[in-house]
């Protein structure tokens, strides 16, 4: 090639490379805040924990990186010339390159391999490898930096695989080989788009019906769903509340509000009625995430596909290489959690993928207020997800719509007005509920409202390290940065090109939806909360991509498109390639009157000496032994059916007041025996107690010590005396 020849290849390859500037972008914020942030936290005096320095870079996603996007997208463009802003942006990709390197000298060279041929053949099923018009061959400046950002996809969706070395594992059995490799060429078809398709005239086929039954039916399984510790937190305030206890008065609930009453005015006994609501739940979820991935392929690969996604990531959770669970295991993991999310974020992109005639501004902000009502009722985590998606949708759709009014004319007082009028209704909305709910404490309870305990858990998760665990640089975390960056490219090239399009509405509203939701990782980094946060993670870049080939394509798009196919495909191949997996989706169903039967029966050395102080199923018991738990089931004689105490005393399970400060513990225990003041059973085990049992057991009995003790050598059950007050 010539001198001129390779010069213009080079300067080709940057012009591609150039397109990925936002990645780039994010990649330095979180490896050099892993390097900055500790060093800014010992210099203004503090210790620099681990989880402290994991939110300050958390928060300068937003903060720091988000602000630099848009100055880099809009600003610096109208600020210095064109040919100043591309070599801004360069710099940033070449500097990834150096980081790249440094990365490569120490990385494992076989999995780097991997990731390229991998890479590769994803671009060939793609048709990306394919000659331009007027060329015999693929060109290097065309295809090294799809090529470079396939394999970057690839080890971040690998990085699922916690348990072990993601070589290792798919290597470890030939047909999960031969299936991520059959997984990978036919998500790739499945993603690429004839000019023929379009949006408007897809419909459902029979197969995709065939598709959302199968969905639906599965979201009401009975059994295995229930993990008892992890469903203790819904169930305990259900029993609480039909005992007659009051959420955010005597009755702490760590999961929300409204997602407690509702499934406490279901019929049937606690765990049928909860299980009932979640299942109601995870089948909404289904059919928005399977409609979603639906859309990227209007063919019957992409119903496939969108099958397959939404069946791996929204039912099951692989947690090692010998278990796989069932997500309705893990409630607070999974859309009971995340539900109005998923909700806002179809809205927001129905709103600006319709017709022009449908976005009215009346449409969207009661919609968007609506959605936002219910998420703060819904709970306090649900509140914090949607406010975040709620307030970045609306800025950009309120400056859109203040610059069209001033291009037609209108003064700053009518702009000013309009504004004041679409941000009053939401705030105007909020002041309406909280009058309702405090009228009805007052009139139909008799009693106040209790507001710290609306957002005490989250709270106690947030501040202090309470449950955290460390965040693991090389693991999962990349997952959900991938999406992150994905989501983030797309905005900044919408702003750079056009600050009018409608679509930075949603991706405004995605954007910040895959940020806010990512606090639930960063306040518990286990790697299998990376897989609790998938369905929501992937709904909100399929919608990304879905919006992004609504109009002209362009080169950079198919960066988007290579960093997708990876994380459909991991799912997939985690919960299908599982070796646990055809045990977990034939098992068994239970009928819906034997439910109770996945519960665990007390040990019987509890049964005996329960038996032996005259205690029966209906009587109200505390279980403070492990105080993670509630009391195992009564087992029924003769036939394995097992009775549940629905009747308690205090908040259970008591870890849900046992891990608050004293004094918040002191006031449940207060208002509890106000409520219930004839108590009952305290029961606790001498082989696996709480920490510092003496203080929580001195804290009780200030309303009534035991008046009579049956012990063996594994328990205390104590008779507690009736609840008095000083």
């Amino acid at each position: 090639m010539s001198k001129r020849g390779w010069s213009g290849e080079l300067q080709s390859f940057n012009r591609r490379a150039e397109s990925a500037w936002p990645l780039a972008l994010g990649i330095h914020a979180l490896v050099l805040g892993k390097v900055l942030v500790p060093v800014a936290i010992h210099m203004v005096g503090r210790g620099g924990q681990v989880e402290t320095v994991e939110w300050a870079i958390y928060m300068a996603l937003f903060f720091l990186y988000a602000p630099a996007m848009i100055f880099i997208a809009w600003m610096l463009p109208r600020a210095t010339s064109a040919q100043f802003t591309s070599l801004a942006r360069r710099v940033i990709v070449w500097l990834l390159g150096l980081e790249f390197s440094w990365y490569a000298l120490h990385a494992n060279w076989l999995f780097l391999l991997s990731a390229l041929m991998a890479s590769i053949i994803t671009i060939v099923a793609l048709g990306y490898a394919g000659p331009a018009a007027r060329e015999q061959s693929p060109r290097f400046s065309k295809i090294f930096p799809v090529v470079v950002t396939a394999a970057f996809a690839w080890m971040c969706a690998a990085s699922l695989i916690s348990w072990s070395s993601s070589l290792e594992w798919l290597a470890s059995a030939p047909a999960r080989f031969i299936g991520i490799l059959a997984a990978l060429i036919f998500v790739s078809f499945s993603l690429r788009r004839s000019h023929a398709e379009s949006d408007e005239s897809f419909r459902l086929g029979a197969l995709d019906y065939a598709s959302l039954f199968v969905l639906v039916a599965f979201a009401f399984r009975t059994f295995p769903v229930v993990e008892f510790y992890h469903w203790g937190f819904y169930i305990g305030p259900i029993d609480e509340l039909r005992q007659g206890g009051h959420l955010l008065w005597d009755t702490p609930s760590q999961y929300g509000f409204l997602s407690i009453l509702i499934p406490t005015a279901l019929p049937g006994n606690s765990w049928i009625s909860f299980w009932f609501y979640q299942s109601i739940v995870f089948a909404v979820v289904a059919v928005y995430l399977y409609l979603a991935l639906r859309r990227l392929n209007t063919r019957w690969s992409g119903a496939v596909v969108g099958f397959a996604l939404t069946f791996a990531a929204l039912y099951f959770r692989p947690r090692d290489a010998s278990l796989i669970l069932s997500a309705q295991m893990t409630p607070s993991g999974g859309p009971v959690r995340f539900i109005w999310s998923f909700v806002m974020l179809a809205f927001v992109a129905t709103y600006v993928s319709g017709p022009d005639v449908s976005r009215t501004p009346r449409r969207f902000t009661v919609g968007m207020t609506m959605i936002w009502l219910a998420s703060l009722l819904w709970s306090a985590e649900g509140a914090v997800y949607c406010s975040v998606i709620w307030f970045l949708a609306m800025l950009v759709f309120l400056a859109q719509e203040g610059a069209a009014w001033r291009e037609s004319g209108e003064s700053t007082g009518v702009i000013v007005k309009r504004v004041v009028q679409a941000i009053s209704l939401p705030i105007i909305a909020v002041v309406a509920a909280i009058v309702l709910i405090v009228a009805v404490y007052a009139a139909v309870l008799h009693v106040s409202l209790d507001w710290r305990g609306y957002i005490e858990y989250v709270i106690l998760y947030s501040r202090g390290g309470f449950g955290a665990l460390p965040v693991d640089p090389t693991g999962s975390v990349w997952f959900i940065a991938l999406l992150f960056f994905l989501i983030s490219t797309v905005a900044a090239h919408q702003l750079s090109r056009n600050r009018r399009d409608p679509r930075l509405i949603a991706y405004a509203a995605l954007w910040g939806g895959v940020w806010s939701v990512g606090s639930y990782f960063v306040g518990r980094s286990h790697p299998v909360n990376v897989l609790s946060l998938a369905p929501i993670l992937l709904f909100a870049a399929a919608i990304t991509l879905r919006l992004l080939r609504a109009h002209e394509p362009h080169e950079w798009h198919r960066l988007i498109t290579v960093s997708l196919v990876p994380a459909i495909v991991m799912p997939i191949v985690m919960t299908f390639g599982h070796s646990e997996f055809p045990a977990a989706v034939t098992a068994l169903q239970l009928p819906v009157s034997r439910f109770k039967e996945q519960l665990p029966i007390m040990p019987g050395s509890l049964l005996s000496v329960l038996k032996q102080a005259g205690a029966r199923p209906g009587d109200a018991f505390v279980f403070i032994g492990d105080g993670r738990l509630m009391l195992p089931a009564w087992p029924i004689a003769g036939d394995g059916g097992r009775v549940t105490s629905s009747r308690s005393w205090l908040p259970k399970p008591y870890e849900i007041i046992g891990s608050l400060p004293a004094d918040r513990r002191l006031t449940y225990i207060s208002r509890n025996a106000e409520r219930f003041p004839e108590r009952g059973w305290l029961v606790n085990s001498k082989r696996d107690s709480i920490a510092k049992y003496s203080e929580h057991l001195a804290e009780i009995e200030r309303e009534g010590p035991a008046v009579h003790t049956f012990e063996n050598r594994d328990w205390t059950v104590s008779a507690m005396a009736r609840a008095t007050h000083r």
